[in-house]
């Protein structure tokens, strides 16, 4: 029995009159709940496509309790209904009882994209199809997910459990996961739940052309997988209030999160400028850049406002991030041009040449050529540029000469100019002279004895190491490693855990910096403090006290040169 008082409206066609009709042509219920009316025999395992109660019309939005997603259904049969009750239509049951009647219609063609796409857990995605129809008919699309798992909670889902609930049909042929109102907002949207485990996922594309007596529907299906060996992608940069100035670059930073590397592969990725607060991205700022981490882009001369936000996506993959707040961008006010560069800081061991790749645009039709010289650089260091240039250029600054200079940080800067205007690019030279010298340890001393379990091991600074890595073993080989870290910045390092005491500790530092390399181990060994449980007696027990003086002062003799650490008295007893 199934029904509503009073038997009106949408509440009781879509939900009732709608569900009963979809039973009768063969289709199961979709909700994957187990909880209020989702309980017992009600849920239907192959079918269960729909997280919690579901909302299409198989499904049963609003009696299921805390599993709820909606309080009542949408108007559609979701794909997997489709999928279901086709063949019941076409040449089961339904097929023998039928008064079959022909259309003008055909239906669409539908094109779900390729399959086969590895993408990163907690992650956002999108998915684009297309279809064709010969009619003309202005076509709806709806993406929804056709995975069954295990039955329960729309929150925890485990398995291949249905992660994303459906939603009504629209014009647009993309769907984003989760909704970009959700992404925009720093939210989350009820039933769409990012995978956060590897797993596979099957989606379906439904086109409708709506055509007038007897329209027509198709879809396509497409596959991810979800790899857990890479993720969450993240936008890093923008993600505080940012105001940029239009016509200048800027850098747009994210983490990898080892979505450069098998299985996911995603080598490249394109950056995306929305102006309308995160919810389209009509502005391409760089196309086919390399997933390192970081990219230099041109925001365009021509914008202003306080609604931008920025998109990184795969190229060749369906993923992406967007910055969580949006970015403000005051105009460009006269005509100039701007310098950047994608690595302001450059290393060399030595002599080597440093070599600084930059570019320059032009802002509000500036034309006309531009000097460039350098200010800052250390004495003898020599720069050669190609100067003048004409905007937009790529161009190289060469340093060489710089043997002489010692290990160091050495800011300059490079400068474009153009009768009154100019513009500044402050760079960095990062120089190591040498590759790290055998590094001198200070104490423990050679063969020191009776160190602490716990000691502080110290070493002198070497001018040429950027780090330095320490490492404490119970053997003079180093092959039984007590501990070991790497990435030291000081010359003192308090050992993290207690050391054997009784032993002989043999330890070990080298410096090390990205110009040149290693150097070194500097070793030595000393030995840690003699522990001993010795006992000691008196003979001034037993003895009793009574009132009314209960203190009795008992003295135990130790005549050995030795260090105290811990007294433990046995034996206590009283009556």
């Amino acid at each position: 029995y199934t029904g509503l008082n009073p038997p009106v409206g949408d509440p009781f066609d879509i939900d009732y009159v709608a569900h009963e009709m979809g039973h009768q042509f063969g289709g199961s219920h979709t909700f994957n709940g187990t909880l209020g009316s989702c309980s017992g025999g009600n849920r239907n395992g192959p079918t269960a496509f729909e997280p919690g109660s579901g909302v299409t019309i198989m499904a049963y939005a609003g009696i299921c309790g805390s599993d709820n997603i909606a309080s009542n259904s949408i108007d559609h049969f979701h794909n997997g209904s489709l999928d279901e009750m086709t063949p019941y239509i076409v040449s089961g049951g339904a097929n023998f009882c039928a008064e079959k009647d022909t259309t003008d219609n055909t239906a669409p063609l539908v094109d779900a994209g390729p399959s086969g796409h590895v993408i990163p857990i907690s992650t956002p995605f999108e998915l684009t199809g297309s279809a064709t129809d010969m009619e003309g008919d202005a076509l709806t699309y709806c993406w929804e997910q056709v995975d069954v798992g295990p039955g329960g909670n729309f929150n925890n889902p485990v398995g291949g459990a249905p992660l994303f609930r459906s939603f009504s049909p629209t014009s647009d042929s993309t769907r984003v996961f989760p909704r970009i109102s959700a992404i925009v907002n720093n939210t989350s949207s009820l039933a769409e739940v990012l995978p956060f485990y590897a797993r596979n996922l099957t989606f379906r594309l439904t086109a409708r052309d709506n055509h007038g007596f007897g329209g027509g529907v198709d879809w396509d299906t497409r596959t991810l997988e979800v790899s857990d060996q890479a993720g969450p992608f993240e936008v890093l940069s923008q993600n505080d209030p940012t105001t940029w100035e239009a016509g200048s670059f800027q850098q747009v930073e994210w983490d990898v999160a080892n979505t450069d590397e098998a299985p996911v592969n995603a080598t490249m990725m394109n950056i995306f400028l929305s102006m309308d607060g995160g919810f389209t991205y009509p502005i391409l700022l760089a196309d086919s850049l390399e997933n390192n981490g970081t990219a230099l882009v041109f925001i365009p001369d021509t914008l202003q406002g306080d609604q931008f936000r920025v998109k990184v996506k795969a190229v060749g993959n369906v993923f992406f991030d967007i910055n969580n707040r949006n970015i403000t961008i005051t105009p460009a006010t006269e005509p100039g041009f701007a310098l950047g560069t994608s690595d302001d800081s450059q290393l060399a061991c030595g002599e080597q040449p440093l070599t600084y790749e930059v570019l320059l645009q032009p802002r509000l039709g500036f034309e006309g050529e531009i000097t460039l010289t350098t200010a800052g650089l250390p004495e003898g260091v020599i720069a050669e540029i190609e100067s003048p240039v004409v905007a937009p250029a790529q161009f190289a600054v060469t340093l060489s000469n710089l043997e002489g200079l010692a290990s160091g940080f050495y800011p300059f800067q490079l400068i474009a100019g153009s009768g009154d205007m100019a513009d500044t690019l402050d760079l960095m030279i990062e120089l190591y002279a040498n590759s790290p010298g055998q590094v001198t340890l200070l104490s423990p001393v050679e063969g020191e004895p009776e160190v602490s379990t716990l000691p502080t091991l110290n070493w002198a600074a070497d001018p040429d190491a950027a780090t330095y890595r320490i490492e404490v073993a119970l053997d003079p080989g180093f092959t039984d490693i007590f501990f070991a870290e790497e990435g030291l910045t000081e010359t003192s390092y308090d050992v993290p855990a207690e050391l054997p005491d009784s032993s002989l500790i043999f330890w070990r530092v080298r410096g090390s910096n990205p110009g040149c390399g290693t150097g070194p181990y500097s070793e030595r060994f000393f030995e840690t403090e003699v522990i001993l449980c010795q006992v000691f007696t008196t003979d001034s027990l037993p003895f009793s006290m009574t009132a009314p003086d209960p203190i009795v002062i008992s003295t135990i003799m130790v005549d050995e040169d030795i260090i105290i650490r811990d007294v433990n008295i046995l034996g206590l007893n009283g009556f």
